[in-house]
């Protein structure tokens, strides 16, 4: 089952949440200064699935020069049902090239969102100037209801004067059924920390289930999905953010916006 948790976008380490700003690697600790971001946005879906809405907030605090904490809380209505999702994470450097991000979430509804939500990934910076970053990792996700996930995924991300490229994949196991499922993406981010960047990715693939309703569920199918955002420096310690999504699969398309402020310190 591909569990779906709204737009948490753009370049994540990825397949997995995206856990902080590609800003979040500008070196002030190990792993950048704090943050706090705020987005809010709203889908129109197809097929009387029912239009969705959200709103949420993520953050990072560093722990020493080593750990960086990473929080999310987000309110979504999606298919009918609403919910509260939680996560909480800690990213630790065991050294200038090899860290770590493991992380723990659940959410409250119906359906939507999932009782337990596990990930772990370990990360390692390539080259002498330490610019290609590769992920590998693994998820645990355990739905309301019968269904199971366990994933494991991989990317590659270079980070250059002018911008991001990445791109990477996941294998999905998902029960009942033992079914298999995989999906990749691609995203390219064009511009500067604290000036202004433009983020576009694409994914696509099959997914083995996707919850719809209690107990209820679309199965074995294939789905594609793109987004473009634009973030807007305001001054050195504020970020405006607007963004677009699309998303496709055989039963409904989704189709938004969302708008954000992010806060660094």
């Amino acid at each position: 089952m591909t569990v779906r948790f709204g737009p948490l976008l753009a370049l994540a380490l990825i397949s997995a949440p995206r856990l902080a700003p590609l800003g979040a690697q500008a070196p002030t600790h190990q792993f950048g200064a704090a943050w706090l971001s705020a987005t809010g946005g709203a889908d129109r879906v197809t097929n009387d699935f029912g239009n969705w809405a959200g709103f949420g907030l993520r953050g990072a605090v560093p722990a020493g020069d080593r750990d960086l904490m990473l929080f999310e809380t987000r309110w979504q209505e999606a298919f009918h049902d609403r919910g509260v999702y939680g996560s909480i994470a800690n990213r630790h450097a065991f050294g200038p090239r090899w860290f770590t991000t493991v992380s723990v979430g659940g959410g409250t509804g119906r359906f939507y969102f999932p009782d337990l939500r596990l990930d772990a990934s370990l990360h390692r910076k390539w080259g002498a100037s330490q610019r290609f970053i590769s992920s590998v990792g693994v998820t645990y996700v355990r739905s309301k209801g019968v269904y199971r996930d366990v994933a494991a995924f991989g990317s590659v991300a270079g980070y250059f004067d002018n911008g991001v490229f990445e791109f990477g994949g996941r294998v999905n196991w998902s029960d009942p059924g033992a079914r298999a499922s995989a999906r990749g993406f691609v995203a390219l981010t064009l511009g500067r920390f604290r000036s202004r960047w433009l983020t576009l990715r694409g994914e696509g693939g099959e997914e083995s289930y996707q919850l719809i309703g209690p107990g209820q569920a679309i199965q074995s199918f294939s789905s594609q999905s793109a987004s473009a955002e634009f973030e807007q420096w305001l001054s050195r310690g504020w970020s405006a953010r607007a963004g677009a999504e699309w998303y496709h699969n055989p039963f409904y398309q989704r189709t938004g916006g969302r708008l954000g402020l992010t806060r660094y310190w």
